[in-house]
């Protein structure tokens, strides 16, 4: 095996208990999961990252709308009434 280089990362205590299953299924270490998993990024590539901008314009927009305080009619009906409706036909 080629010279390994020691690396410390934290990880969430559900990672952690995911780790050590698959782990355990695969009688492997979780050290060589990590090794496998980082040489499949590397292969496949990173994940792409998420892209603000479109967010961001809806974002805008949306407070925009708001701001024009356009408040709908009231409604004028209930829920019986539609049962009464649909009763009729």
């Amino acid at each position: 095996m080629a010279r390994m280089i020691r690396k410390q990362i934290y990880i969430a205590p559900d990672q952690d208990e995911r780790l050590k299953k698959i782990a355990r299924t695969l009688r492997t270490t979780e050290a060589s999961i990590i090794r496998q998993s980082l040489e499949r990024l590397f292969t496949v590539g990173p994940l792409p990252t998420q892209d603000l901008k479109h967010w961001k314009q809806e974002l805008l927009f949306i407070r925009r709308r708001k701001r024009r305080n356009t408040a709908s009619p009231k409604t004028t009906w209930n829920r019986a009434d539609l049962h009464d409706r649909r009763s009729i036909h």
